[in-house]
């Protein structure tokens, strides 16, 4: 069960964009990593706007959207720490 968040870490329902942290594509297999991570270390709701790889692959770099500021926070800690080169 998923706690609700608090008001201070939620997106207001006003804001179309969102919360997003924008991640260099390096392969398909970064991407599944990067996948379950964010579904271990998430409390909240996310998703990854990739329709398939190719189009990634092309666009050289995917968007996280995330649902709380809380975990938008924890992913860039993460991606600082353990891998700069993804940073854009």
């Amino acid at each position: 069960m998923t706690a609700l968040p608090s008001r201070t870490d939620a997106v207001g329902e006003t804001d179309r964009r969102g919360l997003h942290k924008v991640v260099k594509f390096t392969n398909p297999g970064a991407v599944e990593q990067m996948k379950a991570w964010l579904e271990k270390n998430c409390e909240g709701e996310w998703s990854i706007g990739i329709p398939d790889m190719e189009s990634a692959a092309r666009w050289g770099n995917y968007r996280i959207k995330f649902e709380r500021k809380s975990d938008l926070s924890r992913l860039s800690q993460m991606l600082a720490v353990y891998w700069p080169q993804w940073m854009n």
